[in-house]
């Protein structure tokens, strides 16, 4: 398989398993650890807002993106990470208050919010046109695999050995993916920034305040081009509104799941490892087999039945205390998960100008994501006053209606998004 052969693709992937796979262990210590700590549902809510609200900085990191290096963006990104992971474990020992694991969490998600942006921008980089979709599906299982890693073992570590080593070793995977990175060897083609109609002041002229003004001007401008681009298409705008239906529904699952194991099933840490665990073999079996699936499925078709088979595993959580239940469901969501994600990623990519993948995918990912908040808020208020069945049921039954939607009768036009614009004043 070229792709194994590829220097620079490899590097990028064995990076990302290692920091993935730490990710994924403060994934599991941090609410475990706020639920321990606190004994509280909203302090559980809290944290889960913590970690969506900086979503909302996706919306305008990609303009940074296009104009910074992409490989030197990833460093930065993880380097701060890795940085304030530490931070978070010193914190914990010394048992600061709560309000600083609160802001920690805010700064990480801030910081993360520019990596993604940068690693989609990077990866048709390093690779061949037509091994693009191949090799979204292979990132795909490949995280998909740390994440499983990370997540089974984190049950075990969190017993063994508690939260804040577990923070600890997220900081150390972070510096590890750093290190990588500083391996990958690619040329980058930096678009300048957008030049707008009111330059007519002289470089002498030019005060601080004007270049300010003018500044600000460009960045908006070229955000602008970034949101032209992804409004073409009356087909990704619907897709647009499915995935902030769906990450609302979907974003308190880890808190309710968390709040489940540790409650009515009356289990533990590792329960919940193994129960993630199924989740991220699925995800590994549907990114494997992405390749295939998306040469016989039409991608209107794949997120129709991805999103209602998400739906529908989510919603029977609630009605089984069995581990092994339980995992089967995640593992049955889990392979819808993989081959939805990694379709759609592989299509945008191919579809997107290179000059504008930052501001695109950074866009389409604080987007999707920007209902996560108050989702979060909403679901974490209902976890509080109704039972936790009817919380996966209400998840599960959003998530299927979002992509019953697609079913609607508008044009599949996302060809429009590779098709220059047509020329506009003050661009």
């Amino acid at each position: 398989m070229s792709l194994v052969k590829n220097r620079n693709f490899m590097i990028l992937l064995s990076g990302q398993l290692v920091s993935t796979a730490g990710n994924n262990l403060f994934g599991i210590a941090l609410p475990w650890y706020v639920y321990s700590l606190t004994g509280s549902k909203e302090a559980l809510a809290l944290t889960g807002i913590a970690q969506t609200v900086p979503a909302i900085t996706g919306l305008f990191s990609g303009v940074m993106v296009d104009r910074w290096r992409k490989r030197a963006t990833m460093m930065g990104s993880d380097g701060i990470r890795a940085i304030l992971n530490f931070i978070l474990f010193g914190a914990v020992l010394l048992k600061w208050p709560f309000s600083t694991i609160l802001l920690m969490v805010l700064a990480l998600e801030t910081a993360g919010q520019f990596f993604g942006p940068a690693s989609a921008a990077l990866f048709p980089l390093l690779v061949n046109e037509d091994q693009v979709a191949a090799g979204s599906g292979l990132l795909q299982s490949s995280n998909a695999t740390a994440q499983l890693v990370g997540t089974v073992s984190g049950g075990a570590l969190m017993a063994l050995l508690g939260a804040p080593l577990l923070f600890l070793f997220n900081g150390i995977s972070f510096i590890a993916s750093v290190v990588s990175l500083a391996f990958i060897r690619v040329r980058e083609t930096i678009s300048p920034p957008s030049q707008g109609s009111s330059g007519s002041l002289s470089h002498n002229e030019e005060r601080p305040l004007h270049r300010n003004q003018q500044g600000i001007k460009r960045f908006m401008q070229e955000w602008m081009q970034g949101v032209r681009l992804i409004t073409k298409s009356k087909f990704l705008l619907l897709v647009i509104i499915s995935a902030l239906v769906t990450n609302a529904s979907m974003a308190p699952f880890d808190i309710t799941m968390t709040a489940w194991v540790k409650g009515p099933m009356h289990g533990s840490a590792f329960y919940l490892g193994i129960i993630n665990g199924g989740f991220f073999v699925g995800i590994i079996a549907g990114g494997l087999l992405l390749g295939t699936v998306a040469k016989r499925v039409p991608l209107r078709a794949l997120l129709v039945t991805g999103l209602v088979g998400i739906g529908a595993s989510c919603a029977a959580f609630g009605l089984f205390r069995v581990v092994l239940t339980e995992s089967l469901l995640a593992l049955f969501g889990g392979f819808f998960v993989g081959a939805l994600n990694g379709g759609l990623n592989a299509t945008l990519i191919t579809l997107i100008p290179p000059s504008m993948r930052g501001r695109a995918m950074g866009l389409l990912g604080a987007l999707s994501t920007f209902a996560m908040p108050l989702g979060m808020a909403v679901f974490g208020t209902l976890m509080i006053h109704i039972s936790l069945q009817w919380v996966f049921a209400l998840i599960g039954l959003l998530c299927a209606l979002s992509g019953l939607s697609l079913l609607l009768p508008v044009k599949d036009d996302k060809h429009l998004l590779s098709q220059p614009d047509s020329p506009s004043a003050g661009a």
